[in-house]
């Protein structure tokens, strides 16, 4: 606990709530008590896990190919198809019409998993910029991510607004095409957002070993 409440503290965030923060994941089963040992479970461990795939997915050389998956299921319900989009969207995919997805073929994880019945297959678009461009609002992305690399980067002292940007980053990069560079804008942050993150996370490391 007293490690949780220095972190805390790192990030002008109370002990007291800090203390009702940890009470209530506790009591959602997001974080297991044992021997007085908080460890994270639940929605938080998962989402932990995944951090590091979000930052740095394992690419594969680019041969213009782009990977759609097309769904054929019928009858689902609306809770079915909203886990479909998402775990999609978790492998950064995008819709390009009801029930059809696709992305640059250049990810080498490229297991589905979704609990519906699809095809997929290869094709290579005539125009593949212009389609990225079709289904992703690259330069809307691009214009956030440098804004929250700059908060992050707002100075050497950890704050909360640093925290919050860093929070940020996170979600972009879950939202980060991971597409082949000669398909994205020029001076793409995708880089410079994981090394803003990366740096935050050792700074704050440091703190909490110096403390």
């Amino acid at each position: 606990m007293k490690a949780i409440l220095r972190a805390g503290e790192l990030v002008d965030v109370s002990p007291a709530t800090m203390r009702v923060a940890i009470s209530r994941a506790v009591a959602t089963g997001d974080i297991d008590v044992v021997d007085s040992l908080y460890t994270l479970a639940g929605r938080h461990l998962v989402r932990y896990r995944n951090i590091g795939e979000h930052i740095r997915p394992a690419t594969k050389p680019s041969r213009g190919q782009w990977r759609v998956v097309v769904l054929t299921e019928r009858g689902r319900t609306a809770a079915e198809r909203t886990a479909t989009r998402r775990a999609l969207k978790r492998s950064r995919f995008g819709e390009l019409r009801e029930g059809v997805w696709l992305r640059p073929d250049n990810l080498r994880d490229s297991d589905l998993e979704i609990s519906t019945e699809f095809e997929s297959f290869l094709t290579e678009p005539a125009d593949p910029g212009a389609l990225l461009r079709r289904i992703w609002d690259v330069d809307e992305w691009a214009d956030v991510t440098r804004a929250v690399v700059e908060q992050v980067r707002s100075g050497p002292e950890i704050t909360f607004e640093r925290f919050r940007a860093t929070v940020a980053a996170v979600r972009l990069l879950t939202e980060d095409l991971a597409a082949p560079l000669e398909l994205l804008p020029e001076n793409w942050p995708g880089a410079d957002v994981r090394a803003a993150y990366e740096e935050f996370r050792a700074n704050m490391a440091a703190k909490m070993a110096s403390s």
